[in-house]
């Protein structure tokens, strides 16, 4: 029962709903008859038959009402469907005797029909305040499903805009430092390397630009990404960055967000491998722990606070940690602090993969 149906739209439910109370009507009417057979006249089948007739109209009538009613202030609406019953319950009634009394005088002319005005406005007040109840509670119980779907979809599209929005965040950070490095080889007019470093770029935002931002990616496909963009700054800083992949076999399946791990990757190259002029280790390793995956990105440079150390430092890590927060709730964590010999990050999320995360969904 939606309340923003059209009218057209509530003949077929209206026309269901009435037909099913005035069977109940009838059944209800017809149990003294069928209780005591021989005791009521052949007649009284035939007049239950005539006193639900006018259901057929009335009902129909007040689930209207009901309809058109259901954007009113509570109290007009309340004593709009009292006023309404009440005027069902005492047009049936009246209906109902009129009904009964041309019935009896054509079909058993000695017998007196049983007609009370008061007590049949009575019964039909009862019957026609349920029918108004159950359609209430069936209207509202299809705008909470209403509001509760678009609840939902309001939720699950201010997800993806804040995803989209973090997702966007990584470019224009990433083609800072990249092209800022490809400037600073231009300026030392080590061409080679800017022109190597260029195609490298070119390849890796042609894959990059490509991907699905909010899609999950194998773990094995983030670390391609990752040694993808390892590749463009080997190429500025050469033995300088060590890279070390530590990834056990069976978790090169696990699902992970596209692009989650290359900001702290980009951080421990900024803030490790730059400043150094000593070769620098960064190595990225993943475990299982029960029903987690725990993902891990260290180097050993200088032991530096990273997040308050330069302008923009924090950058990658905020993102990681909103990005985790949406995605995975109170699952998604990330712990950020020095080392002894340098900086770690640790990101921990619910270990699933492809296979299962296709099943779930």
């Amino acid at each position: 029962m939606n309340p923003r149906r059209t009218w057209r739209s509530n003949v077929r439910p209206a026309a269901q709903l009435s037909l099913a109370f005035t069977g109940f009507s009838y059944i209800v009417f017809l149990a003294p008859v069928l209780i005591e057979p021989f005791r009521y006249p052949p007649i009284a089948y035939v007049a239950n038959v005539a006193s639900v007739l006018p259901h057929l109209a009335l009902f129909p009538a007040l689930y209207l009402a009901i309809f058109a009613s259901v954007s009113w202030p509570r109290l007009p609406r309340f004593g709009a469907l009292a006023v309404a019953v009440l005027a069902c319950a005492y047009l049936h009634a009246s209906l109902d005797i009129m009904l009964l009394k041309a019935l009896f005088a054509a079909l058993a002319p000695g017998l007196k029909p049983p007609v009370n005005l008061s007590i049949n406005v009575i019964i039909y007040v009862w019957l026609y305040a349920f029918f108004a109840a159950i359609v209430g509670l069936m209207i509202s119980n299809e705008a909470m499903r209403i509001r509760e779907r678009q609840l939902a979809e309001a939720r699950a599209a201010a997800q993806e805009a804040q995803l989209a929005a973090l997702r966007f965040q990584l470019n224009p950070h990433f083609l800072f430092n990249t092209l800022n490095a490809i400037s600073s080889l231009i300026l030392k007019q080590r061409n080679a390397e800017a022109e190597q470093m260029m195609e490298k770029l070119s390849d890796f935002l042609r894959a990059s630009l490509a991907a699905d931002p909010n899609r999950a990616v194998t773990l094995a496909e983030e670390l391609d990404t990752i040694l993808a963009y390892l590749d463009i700054e080997k190429v500025r800083f050469g033995d300088r960055l060590v890279v070390e992949i530590d990834c056990p076999a069976g978790l090169g399946s696990a699902s992970v967000a596209c692009f989650l791990l290359q900001p702290l990757v980009e951080n421990a190259v900024k803030y490790a491998v730059a400043p150094s002029r000593t070769p620098v280790r960064i190595a990225i390793s993943a475990r299982r722990a029960g029903d987690d995956l725990v993902l891990m990105i260290a180097d050993n440079g200088a032991a530096v606070p990273r997040a308050v150390a330069a302008p923009g430092a924090g950058v990658g890590l905020a993102n990681v940690r909103a990005r985790l927060e949406v995605l995975y709730g109170d699952r998604g964590r990330l712990a950020a602090e020095p080392t002894a010999d340098g900086f770690a990050c640790v990101v921990t999320l619910p270990f699933e993969t492809e296979a299962g995360r296709a099943a779930a969904e």
